[in-house]
């Protein structure tokens, strides 16, 4: 999570000015590929506008000295408001995230001791100088508050989840692993496009974003650091360490303590964090005795370098074992509606209230295949809910146990913000049942 003291307007960057100044951006390959005002508007009389929906906000405009130069400053509000709509209906993303539209977009209230009416939280912005004294002002503002509800509003259908019971987190997240090269090996094919991907994530209000220090190696650790720190407030990163890699989905399992704290203090580095919300072990290194392994990040752990631990691909007998040196908030195992080959994991994390984060949710698109024998019928049932088959797969997930936390990865936007819709999808009981019953035809 972000470190205390930033502030809400620095969520999802710094923006730069409105008026002709260039607009800062707003805003896994599975495991081996199986695998964030001032200056009196005034009018020549006062009026009273009062908000119908609200109820208590209202604006106050009162006569000022230099009301030649306050109407100047309105118009300049009111055309970069015109900007900023068609800005964001153009799909430009400006340098201000989901969160920090809500603190602009509240209802105006009256500012007593200048006589105007000021938005809340809303600073000077270039020629917007947080000043809106105007019905017309306001319905543009109102029309940017509705789209930007429109896109919580589908990440928010997935609900929330504690980790650890103390870290809030929206439920879809954000896998980081295809963000890299094939085979979690190497350099994006387009970094840009990768850091466009992040920050869009958090414009969309994904709050989970998962990580490993094995993705790339290093580089999505790396990238993540680049476009997103400092953090907006919420956002959570996970990841992990504990695999070297040799190569293109060429893993090795190392688990001696001293290696494991040099990952936890790389990671921090890359990340630019102060602590880690949530650390995995990647896997379980069975050449290296466990407690030696959790000990290691234990002793980070104590050290306020990491705040949760959890585990990856592990039975409910191991994290029993786990439980003795360290408390396990999470497991990430590999699980969809195609796989369900840890349910009996996934049963068991429910009774314990431990997190679920399923890797390779869209069974790798194996359910997207024209052959595959679940294709045709999931395909007809998608449709019938204006739907994809990968959709479907995803909010499936979301249905199928509070505690699971799926992270598709993409490295492309489109694919991103069609993953994220699949938290607004909705079916009936009997309909998830034809679901199930489909993709094990």
């Amino acid at each position: 999570m972000a470190p205390e003291g930033h502030r809400d307007a620095q969520r999802g960057g710094n923006a730069r000015g409105l008026d002709g100044v260039e607009l800062a951006n707003a805003a896994g390959h599975e495991e081996a590929l199986e695998k964030t005002e001032d200056g009196g508007n005034a009018g020549p009389e006062e009026t009273k506008i009062e908000d119908a929906e609200a109820g208590a906000a209202e604006i106050e405009v009162v006569q000022t000295e230099g009301a030649q130069e306050e109407r100047q400053k309105n118009a300049d509000d009111l055309v970069a408001a015109n900007r900023l709509e068609l800005l964001i209906e153009d799909g430009l993303r400006i340098g201000i995230g989901v969160g920090a539209h809500l603190g602009l977009l509240v209802r105006p209230v009256e500012d007593t001791q200048l006589g105007v009416a000021r938005f809340p939280g809303m600073g000077r912005m270039g020629c917007m100088h947080g000043l809106l004294d105007c019905a017309t002002g306001i319905r543009q503002m109102d029309r940017i508050q509705n789209m930007m509800s429109e896109q919580r509003r589908q990440t928010d259908g997935g609900g929330t989840y504690l980790i650890g019971g103390d870290v809030p987190v929206r439920r879809l997240g954000y896998g980081t692993m295809r963000l890299v090269g094939e085979g979690a090996w190497g350099e994006p094919a387009d970094a840009n496009e990768a850091k466009r991907v992040l920050r869009r994530a958090v414009e969309l209000g994904v709050t989970l974003i998962d990580t490993a220090d094995a993705y790339g190696p290093e580089i999505a650790e790396r990238l993540i650091g680049e476009a997103l720190a400092p953090y907006p407030a919420g956002v959570v990163i996970a990841t992990k360490g504990g695999i070297t890699r040799q190569g293109p989905a060429k893993t090795e399992y190392v688990g001696r303590a001293g290696y494991l704290i040099q990952c936890v203090e790389m990671s921090l580095r890359r990340l630019k964090l102060e602590r880690i919300d949530l650390y995995q072990l990647h896997r379980i290194d069975p050449r290296t005795p466990l407690e030696e392994t959790l000990g290691a990040l234990k002793r980070m752990q104590e050290q306020g370098k990491i705040r949760h631990i959890g585990l990856d691909e592990v039975t409910p007998a191991e994290v029993e074992a786990a439980r003795k040196t360290v408390d396990v908030v999470s497991v990430q195992n590999r699980y969809s509606l195609g796989d369900r080959r840890h349910e009996e994991m996934l049963n068991w994390c429910e009774r314990e209230g431990i997190g679920f984060l399923p890797w390779y949710p869209n069974a790798g698109g194996k359910l997207l295949k024209a052959d595959h024998p679940a294709a045709e019928k999931l395909s007809a049932l998608a449709k019938r809910h204006g739907a994809t088959v990968s959709q479907l797969s995803l909010a499936w997930l979301l249905q199928r146990s509070p505690v699971l936390l799926p992270i598709p990865g993409t490295s492309k936007v489109a694919h991103l913000e069609e993953n994220v819709a699949a938290a607004a999808l909705k079916l009936s009981k009997d309909e998830w049942a034809e679901v199930e019953a489909a993709a094990t035809s």
